[in-house]
């Protein structure tokens, strides 16, 4: 049976629309490693001082009133953030095997120092920083008390108890926005009933601390970029050669070569219009990969090359090793001057001798800044440091399948409200 409704409008985020999904953290699984950091800090033990001992490599980790025993714990949520959007729910889950019986009842703050793990004391978040008050107890140390945290210690043997701890959305949400803001949590201890739960070192993997967290994940998309597929024709690419009487040629309507080699100098550029992407939202290149082909038809190898950004509106059949434009010099031949291309990216390696595509990631940020700016876009350059020649295959060739191609997954942000009309 159809419900007869007015017609109205109704705006909402679009957020709502989207399903929660599933994302668990444990230090040793599914990739993720030695990005969770876990210690306690001590006051006292048997009456000495151990304020000044570090914690933070043993297999457990304690939690107790008596000699001011308390725990601190933080997960890498970086990647996270390259995927989640909205936060719905997030949990810590310990497991204790401490042979005390009874209940302690535990307060949770939010850490607020940079402490690190294998430097972290009583005293001390890192080697001679020192904590505002010890024990992280001061107004800059740690937040306002975020809840309590009932937790039964009674011994039942290997199987030890579990505990699930409820972690604040908004502190999980900020941590995942700004992961700079995030220092993880504190866990102190309201009686002397002794909290023992296994660390992120502990050698069962399954015993160690896990995060899950519920979140609506960005939408990401995947563009491709070839010249003559689905009506693009945005790349720009050539060589430029110095030696030879080659350094006033220009090569930019070749067809069937991008040559790349040391010894004399040749140099590969490459450009791809990314202003399509421009109005997109695109708030973050996840990954951003270029697929070249080799011609060169003899024994596989590699070879090296410095990447670099380009930095002047070059001409691609005008361009030679000595002008970026006609009449326009470079400031060094070869592009190689400090207003002609920037420093260093990344020294790539190319599968070179293959007769087949090969591909390298480009950096993420300088994407982003491609996208963010189209008219700073002049693409990059390719120097060669290696022996080997490659042979590359231009995106004027006639087989579509050996131009080069660059693939990007981009998260896009969600529109802040989404007209819908209802019948």
């Amino acid at each position: 049976m159809k419900r007869q409704l007015l017609t109205v409008c109704f705006l909402t985020l679009a957020a709502a629309a989207a399903q929660a999904e599933t994302y668990t953290f444990r230090s040793g699984q599914n990739g993720y490693l030695d990005i969770m950091d876990d210690a306690y800090i001590r006051l006292t033990a048997g009456g000495a001082g151990v304020s000044n001992t570090t914690y933070g490599t043993l297999g457990n980790v304690y939690i107790r009133l008596n000699d001011t025993i308390h725990g601190l714990f933080r997960f890498d949520l970086t990647d996270l953030g390259k995927q989640a959007g909205t936060v719905t729910s997030a949990k810590l889950t310990l497991r204790d095997e401490s042979t005390d019986k009874g209940t302690n009842y535990v307060t949770m703050y939010r850490l607020l120092k940079p402490w690190v793990e294998a430097q972290v004391t009583f005293n001390q978040y890192a080697t001679g920083m020192a904590w505002e008050t010890p024990g992280a107890a001061g107004a800059t140390d740690r937040g306002p008390a975020l809840a309590t945290v009932d937790m039964p210690v009674s011994f039942e043997g290997t199987n030890g108890i579990v505990y699930d701890i409820t972690i604040p959305t908004s502190l999980v949400q900020d941590w995942v926005d700004h992961p700079e803001n995030n220092h993880g949590i504190l866990l102190v201890a309201s009686n002397g009933k002794t909290v023992n739960v296994m660390s992120s070192e502990n050698v069962t993997l399954l015993k160690r601390p896990l995060l899950t967290v519920e979140a609506v994940p960005k939408v990401i998309e995947t563009y491709t970029f070839r010249n003559g597929v689905e009506g693009y024709a945005g790349t720009d690419d050539t060589y430029i050669w110095s030696i030879g009487g080659k350094s006033n040629l220009n090569f930019g309507a070749d067809a069937n070569i991008i040559y790349l080699r040391a010894s004399d100098h040749i140099h590969g550029l490459f450009r791809f219009d990314l202003s399509a992407l421009h109005n997109k939202r695109v708030e973050k290149v996840v990954y951003a990969d270029l697929t070249l082909f080799d011609n060169v038809a003899g024994t596989p190898t590699y070879l090296t090359a410095d990447m670099r950004r380009l930095l002047k509106n070059w001409v691609e059949n005008q361009v030679t090793y000595l002008d970026y434009s006609s009449g326009l010099p470079w400031q060094t031949p070869g592009a190689l001057g400090a207003a002609d291309s920037g420093p260093l990216l990344k020294t790539v390696a190319l599968s070179v001798g293959t007769t087949t595509n090969f591909t390298f990631t480009l950096p993420e940020a300088l994407v982003e800044d491609w996208i963010a700016n189209p008219s700073s876009n002049h693409g990059f350059m390719l120097d060669p440091t290696g022996a080997p020649l490659a042979i590359i295959v231009p995106s004027e060739n006639a087989a579509p399948h050996k131009r080069p191609k660059l693939t990007l997954k981009v998260l896009i942000a969600p529109p802040k409200g989404t007209l819908i009309g209802v019948k």
